[in-house]
Order: C-alpha cells, then sequence, then structure tokens
C-alpha cells in the first residue's frame, strides 16, 4: 500500500505538462523479486499499473485516482500540497557523475545510447560539508530520448530520488504525522549525464552492510493513442473513503475524503 502510495506521489507530481501519448511496460528483477509495471502517459494523465493497483494522476482536473483491482474499490482525492519543513541546519549531498561510453544500438525504432552513471549519497550533515557516505549507486544501462517522450519517463537522477523520500514524507503525513521535516538537498553533477528512457540495464547499490543488484528491461513501448477511459476507474468500482485492506488513515484525511466525496457528488447533480 505504502509503494503504491509513493508511485501515486511521483506521477501526481511530475504529470504537468502535455506531450504524445505513450505506454511502456517495465520489468525489474533483483534476485527471487520480479515486478512488472506499465505505465500509461496521455496530455497531463498518468497512470502506473503494478498488479493489483492501479494510480492514476489527473493533471486537468488536479487529482489523483487510485484503484484496487482485487477489491474493486477507488480513492479519488485532490492535489494537496504536502506540509513539509526544510531543516537548513540537515544537509544531504548526492553527488553524480556519468560517462558516455561511446556505444549506440536500435530500440524501439530509436537510436539507444550507453551510459555508466555513479551516484554517491551521504548521509545528512549538520556541517556545511558532506557527511558520511550512505551508499553509492552504479547504472549501466542503454537510454533512448524523444522530444515528445513525457518527462516522467526521463533518466532517474538525484532530484528523482530525493521527490522519493519527498513522497515518503507526505504519505507519513497522510497517515496522521501533522508535519515533516526534509534535509536541504544539494546536488553535484560531472561529467555527461543521460537523458531520456532507460529502456534496459544493470542497477549495483553498496551499502555499508552489503550491496543489491537489480536488472530493469522495457519489454513493450508504444506512442498509439490511447482513451480517455483507461485514466478512469471502472464504473462497477465502488468508491471509499480507505481501502477495505488498508490501515484507517488520519481523521483530517477521513474529513476531507468525505467532504471531497460529497462535492464531486453535487457536482455530478448538474453535468
Amino acid at each position: 500500500m505504502r509503494r503504491a502510495l509513493t508511485t501515486l506521489g511521483l506521477l501526481a507530481a511530475a504529470a504537468a505538462t502535455a506531450s504524445a501519448d505513450w505506454k511502456v511496460t517495465t520489468v525489474t528483477e533483483s534476485g527471487s523479486y520480479r515486478s512488472v509495471q506499465t505505465a500509461y502517459y496521455k496530455g497531463k494523465l498518468a497512470r502506473s499499473d503494478t498488479d493489483p493497483w492501479v494510480s492514476v494522476a489527473d493533471g486537468n482536473r488536479q487529482r489523483a485516482i487510485q484503484w484496487n483491482t482485487a477489491t474493486r474499490e477507488y480513492v479519488a482525492t485532490r492535489w494537496t500540497a504536502p506540509p513539509l519543513r526544510e531543516d537548513s541546519k540537515q544537509l544531504v549531498v548526492v553527488r553524480r557523475n556519468g560517462k558516455d561510453t561511446g556505444e549506440r544500438q536500435s530500440m524501439f525504432g530509436y537510436t539507444a545510447r550507453r551510459f555508466v552513471v555513479t551516484e554517491e549519497r551521504y548521509a545528512a550533515s549538520k556541517a556545511g560539508a558532506a557527511g558520511q557516505l550512505q551508499s553509492r549507486t552504479t547504472i549501466d544501462g542503454w537510454y533512448i530520448d524523444s522530444s515528445n517522450m513525457p518527462r516522467q519517463l526521463r533518466a532517474k537522477s538525484a532530484s528523482y530520488s530525493f521527490l522519493s523520500g519527498h513522497s515518503y514524507a507526505y504519505n507519513r503525513w497522510r497517515w496522521s504525522e501533522p508535519t515533516v521535516e526534509v534535509p536541504r538537498l544539494q546536488v553535484e553533477r560531472t561529467g555527461t549525464l543521460p537523458a531520456g528512457l532507460l529502456v534496459s540495464g544493470r542497477t549495483t547499490v553498496q551499502f555499508e552492510s552489503g550491496s543489491s543488484v537489480s536488472t530493469e528491461q522495457v519489454i513493450e513501448l508504444s506512442e498509439a493513442p490511447l482513451p480517455d477511459e483507461l485514466f478512469r476507474p471502472p464504473s462497477d468500482y465502488r468508491r471509499v473513503i480507505s481501502f477495505s485492506n488498508a490501515l484507517e488513515p488520519a481523521l483530517s484525511t477521513r474529513v476531507r475524503r468525505s467532504w471531497e466525496m460529497f462535492e464531486d457528488w453535487v457536482s455530478g447533480l448538474f453535468s
């Protein structure tokens, strides 16, 4: 549930500009873990499917919709700015270095470029300099780029990683914490960094306690027009305040969602 909410937060933050319709299916594997995610983009609409969750960011109506295909329920909320407070005394330093290997190949009708990117993330520090090295991530991958590519598909970066942290903080607020402090982010970039979509890559993350390796492979990419209905919950799904198989959200969240449901019901009477 938390992972689905994080995905929703990322989509909502990114669905701000119009572009061509895209559908991308990606397989991620790490050890025995395997995940298949299909994402759809149409103008200011973005949808992400990771069974049984479907998350939609509707930039046209400034709202987020999420439904569960197993329980046939959905939750719809208006976008609300999370009450984050930046702690000026806490600093997170991220250093990114990229290298274009010069290798090229054709993938999905585009010329893919191979890059090796290293990202070092340092622990929050109260000093003016970076704190202790927390993790080192190396991505060896092939990227494609297009002028009409939705920016949600752009290469993952330190800003993307930091946005993930903000989304996590946002979820903590939604589940009852009134205000969440986040450290200040300082990103240092060197070398040649990739732009566009990672279509095939291997990611190695090294921590003090060990390391992990995962692969990411796009298995389907389509630019065919997408129907608007794809970004709406099925008509026979039931709108709820919270999902039946999830923790109950904070009282303020329940009140806000109840009021929004009532307003939408009234609006429907005159539409």
